[in-house]
This record gives structure tokens, C-alpha cells and sequence, in this order.
């Protein structure tokens, strides 16, 4: 959604107010919101931007973090807060460069929203941002200059499909995008996957800076992400170690993910399935044979065997899921009976040369 002129229709903010003068506790309201420092914090590193006479200097791949709801208790405001007041917050970029940000509504979390600026090849710019507290009769602005600059060089995006259909050398370095389908859910293990599609094209990214750059980002499925790193392959997945994360806005440039849907025998072979490594898929009827009784919490991989039809397949479960994620697992298979638990599965399409497997990413892919 792009940010127009007046930017991101802000949700109502709760505050607490009581009794006395209308007019004058309608003025302590906005004035006590306008001083708090976190308003707008830069939201790749988290630094608050409370001085309003400091311009804000955005690097390549820095966004603002705009709070949309907060609370001031009776200490700020210095009276009764016996009654619940409704304060409303309106964010607006200047006319002359609206068109050059966007907003994620509900980025990083229900309170705030993520304010993302175009990087331009080799085109700095300023912009002005404008936060109005209102409440009762009273309205009160506060103001930012920002300076967003500029890339530095020009930026080639290489489309998934054509990473796959190129003869890019080991440690070839690119950019490309898509939108998150899944990733490894604990910090201390995101650096070992994430998948990000485009239409019916998926790469999977895996270790180099993913470890940093993905919590920093706070990247949830869904949204669409631009990746810069190195090309690799590893038992057949091919890879993107990224050096650079940033979330992307140019949606139309970008297919939404399309499943992959498995349901006949003939469809699930390493020569129907090239290529398709990283992507969802969709298959019914898959039926339960052994292996999950070796899954503990704290444990290492575990090869859970399925059957297809006729064909035997693999249910990797990851460590890397981390202990919680064993457990949602556990509890997941804990009725499952040997020949007799029939499930379907949603989730990653991974690889082990020279054969396909089944690596979720979490327990919600089995049902």
C-alpha cells in the first residue's frame, strides 16, 4: 500500500485522562503524547528519534517505525486518570515526495507500522514527516526531516525463476526477491533456512549474515523482501546466502506464491520435482509408517517415514526448529499409528540428492 499525501490513517491511541477543564486537559493530552521520545524510532536498529530538531539520516534498507497506539499513565499527566480517553495520531509525508514511501500496516507488531522510503540508483532526497496529535479541541504537531539517501550504484533485481534457469558460479553474487513462505521460527537457529517465492519460483536462503539480518528485520511470512548475497547449491537446494535484507514494495513486480499440488503417485519423482526445491506443496492422503518415536526435545534430526501410494518418502524434521518446535511435533504425531494415520501435509519442499523430501519449517504443516 502506497503512502499518499496524508499517510497512514493512524489507529485511535488509548490514553488515560480524568476530570477537570475540558480545554485544558484536552491540551495536557497532546502535549504529553507529543513528548514522548519513541514516537518514530529507526526500525532496523530501534533507535528512538527524540530530538525533532536532528535530521533523521536513513541508510539503504532503513525504514521508521511509527507507533500507532500507547498508553500514558496518571504520573505523565500529573492528574486523575480515572476515565478513559481516545487519543487519534495522523502521520503525513510532504506532497512533493509522498509518492516515494510505503507503509506496512501492523509492521513490526499491532502497535506500530513500518514506514519505507524508496532508494533510489543515484538520487538522494529530503522528506518531512508529520505526526498530529489531536484530542478534543486540540491538535498538536511534531516533525521530522529526513534524509533518505542514495544506493550508490545501480540495482539489478534477477527474478527467482531466472536465478534457477541461469548458470550462476558458486559464490556469484545477486539480488533478487519474493515473499516469505517460511523460515526457522527461533532466533538462535534462523540462520540455518527461509524460503521466499514468486509465483511458482522459490529459493531458499540459508546461513552467511541470515542469522543478524533476519531478526533485525523482523521478516514474517507474507511479506516481500529483496536479498542480496551469494549463489550456492547444497544436496540439491539452491541457495542464496544473504548479505543484505531489506522489504520490497513493488509488489507488481512480484507474483503472489503459487502451492504446488502433488495428487497423483507419477508427480512425486526427482525428475517431476526438479527445480521445485524450496517451494509449498500441497499433498493429501500421505500415510504415516515409523521413525517418530526418535524425536525428542533437545535431539537432533529425525527422518520420519511416509508412505505415498506406493512410494516411501521422507519427513525430515529438522533440529533447527528448535526445542519448541520438537515439541509442537511431538504432540503433533503423538496418536499417529504405524500403517494406519493417514495426514496431509503443507509446508517446504526440500531436497536431499538425489531425492525430494518433505522439511517443514513448523508442525501447523501437518494436519
Amino acid at each position: 500500500m502506497k503512502l499518499t499525501k496524508f499517510l497512514v490513517p493512524l489507529l485511535a491511541v488509548a490514553l488515560l485522562a480524568g476530570c477537570g477543564e475540558e480545554v485544558s486537559v484536552d491540551q495536557l493530552i497532546v502535549d504529553a503524547a507529543s513528548e514522548i521520545g519513541a514516537l518514530v524510532t529507526n526500525g532496523r536498529t530501534g533507535s528512538p528519534y527524540s530530538d525533532r530538531t536532528m535530521t533523521i539520516n536513513l541508510a539503504s534498507g532503513d525504514t521508521l517505525s511509527a507507533t500507532t497506539k500507547l498508553m500514558i499513565n496518571q504520573e505523565t499527566l500529573k492528574i486523575d486518570t480515572t476515565n478513559g480517553v481516545e487519543v487519534t495520531i495522523t502521520y503525513a509525508i510532504d506532497e512533493a515526495t509522498a509518492d516515494n514511501w510505503a507503509i506496512a500496516p501492523g509492521k513490526p507488531d499491532v502497535n506500530h507500522s513500518r514506514l519505507a522510503p524508496k532508494i533510489f540508483d543515484f538520487e538522494s532526497y529530503e522528506s518531512v514527516l508529520t505526526a498530529t496529535i489531536a484530542y478534543g479541541t486540540k491538535t498538536k504537531a511534531v516533525t521530522w526531516n529526513i534524509s533518505i539517501a542514495e544506493r550508490g550504484y545501480e540495482l539489478v533485481v534477477i527474478k527467482i525463476g531466472d536465478v534457477r534457469s541461469s548458470e550462476l558460479a558458486v559464490n556469484a553474487e545477486f539480488t533478487t526477491r519474493g515473499y516469505v513462505t517460511g523460515f526457522f521460527k527461533d532466533k538462535n537457529h534462523v540462520y540455518a533456512g527461509a524460503s521466499i517465492a514468486d509465483g511458482d519460483s522459490a529459493i531458499n536462503l540459508n546461513r552467511q549474515n541470515l542469522g543478524s539480518l533476519w531478526p533485525s528485520g523482523g521478516y514474517q511470512i507474507g511479506d516481500l523482501i529483496l536479498v542480496t548475497g551469494k549463489y550456492s547449491t547444497y544436496n540439491g537446494v539452491t541457495q542464496i546466502g544473504p548479505t543484505e535484507i531489506s522489504m520490497n514494495y513493488d509488489y507488481a513486480e512480484v507474483d503472489e506464491p503459487i502451492d504446488l499440488v502433488i495428487s497423483t503417485e507419477a508427480e512425486w519423482s526427482a525428475d517431476a520435482l526438479l527445480g521445485m526445491d524450496s517451494r509449498v506443496i500441497s499433498m493429501t492422503g500421505l500415510v504415516y509408517v515409523s521413525g517418530k518415536d526418535a524425536l525428542t526435545v533437545g535431539g537432533s534430526h529425525v527422518q520420519v517415514t511416509v508412505k505415498y501410494f506406493t512410494k516411501t518418502l521422507i519427513l525430515y524434521i529438522n533440529y533447527h526448529v528448535a526445542e519448541a518446535g520438537q515439541q509442537e511435533f511431538i504432540d503433533a504425531m503423538a496418536d499417529w499409528v504405524a500403517n494406519e494415520t493417514t495426514f496431509d501435509y503443507h509446508g517446504d519442499l526440500g531436497w536431499y540428492t538425489p531425492n525430494p523430501q518433505l522439511v517443514p519449517f513448523e508442525a501447523s504443516a501437518l494436519s
